[in-house]
């Protein structure tokens, strides 16, 4: 199943900026109240999913399935550096408060004025990223690039990306950690429609399973065990099997 070259782009894009920026604070990440609530707005906090040896060792000796649960193991290691975007950097500006509960900060970065919004609930961080001007190649118009919510309990959020040319969503990360420390999470590419979506369970003991839904390309199913071995089975439309296999 092939990530489009247009969602790979923008996600270069956001990557850079989260660099660019998170580099620049001192961010351990967590929906947690800063130090300093009056200077930064709450992070976010996600811990990355583990890739067994096991299992790279089978993708780098090209088995599909072990191939294919690690490049979307990675694309979900993503999301904590993505969730930098929501640290300004330490240039950025915090604009009066309209109450104790509704915060705004802004910067520029290469021309492009960005603005960043968080409000607080009484059981969530609610946060909307804006950018105004011309970067990386791409025009924004005062256009939201992503928006995002955070338990305060730091046990479930989400966070969505948007196309700067259609201004709709292009990304979304759905997460969820329960009591026994299982971690859910959704993640749905609108590179094409009907939607590809990736589902993610990863269990305390370090086993978990992929779901990959791409319509007019089939279904993945892949699951692993605590030590790393693991089986796949691949699917075409209808729900028939095209190839299955196993590794470890």
């Amino acid at each position: 199943m092939r990530i489009s070259s247009k969602l790979l782009k923008r996600l270069v894009i956001v990557l850079i900026f989260a660099l660019f920026w998170g580099c620049s604070s001192d961010d351990d990440s967590g929906p947690t109240e800063p130090e300093d609530d009056n200077d930064n707005p709450p992070t976010i906090e996600f811990d990355p999913i583990q890739i067994p040896q096991t299992m790279q060792n089978a993708a780098n000796s090209g088995d599909p399935g072990a191939a294919q649960a690690v490049a979307y193991i990675q694309m979900a290691n993503m999301l904590p550096y993505y969730t930098q975007l929501l640290t300004p950097p330490s240039s950025a500006g915090k604009l009066p408060s309209t109450s104790a509960t509704n915060n705004e900060w802004t910067w520029t970065y290469q021309g492009a004025t960005f603005t960043l919004t968080s409000e607080e609930t009484a059981t969530t961080y609610e946060m909307t990223l804006t950018v105004d001007g011309t970067i990386e190649g791409h025009t924004y118009n005062n256009q939201v690039f992503l928006t995002a919510s955070a338990s305060k309990l730091n046990d479930s959020g989400e966070l969505t990306f948007y196309d700067p040319d259609s201004g709709s969503p292009l990304l979304n990360f759905e997460w969820d950690i329960a009591q026994d420390g299982t971690t859910h999470m959704l993640l749905t590419t609108h590179q094409a429609s009907p939607s590809i979506t990736v589902e993610l369970y990863y269990y305390a003991d370090g086993s978990g399973s992929l779901d990959v839904n791409a319509p007019g390309e089939g279904r993945w199913s892949i699951s692993w065990n605590a030590d790393g071995s693991g089986s796949w089975t691949q699917y075409d439309d209808g729900g028939g099997v095209i190839d299955q296999g196993s590794w470890g």
